[in-house]
C-alpha cells in the first residue's frame, strides 16, 4: 500500500492548500501576480477567485508609465513583486522592461491611471 502525503492529496483533489509542511502562501501578502503558478515545477498551484473558481493569470505584452500623468506617488513601485519600477518621489517613475514580468499588479495601484498596458 502506497502512502500519500495528505497535503498532496488535498491538492490532487482540487482543494486549496495554503499551509503544508513545505509551502505556505500568506494570502495577506499575495498580489496574485501568478509567478508561483508559472514557476511551480509540478503544476499544483493555481489562482482562484473568492468562490474557488479558476482565475486566469494576468499577463500583458507591454506595461509602461506615462511620464506626463505620473505624480511620483510610489504606489506602483511599492507593490511591484519584482522591483521593476523605480523613481524619485514626486517625479515620474519608470519601468525597467528587463525586470518587468508584465503581471499588471501596478495597473490597479495608480491613482492617476498613469500606468498603461497592452
Amino acid at each position: 500500500m502506497e502512502l500519500v502525503d495528505p497535503h498532496y492529496q488535498q491538492v490532487a483533489e482540487g482543494a486549496p492548500v495554503t499551509d503544508s509542511h513545505s509551502c505556505y502562501i500568506n494570502p495577506k501578502k499575495c498580489k496574485e501576480c501568478g509567478f508561483c503558478v508559472i514557476e511551480c515545477p509540478v503544476d499544483v498551484i493555481s489562482l482562484v477567485d473568492e468562490n474557488g473558481a479558476p482565475k486566469d493569470r494576468p499577463h500583458y505584452n507591454r506595461i509602461w508609465i506615462e511620464e506626463a500623468e505620473c505624480i511620483g506617488c510610489t504606489k506602483c513601485a511599492l507593490n511591484c513583486p519584482v522591483d521593476a519600477i523605480s523613481g524619485e518621489k514626486k517625479k515620474p517613475f519608470h519601468i525597467d522592461e528587463s525586470k518587468c514580468r508584465r503581471c499588471g499588479v501596478c495597473l490597479n495601484d495608480c491613482p492617476k491611471n498613469a500606468v498603461h498596458a497592452e
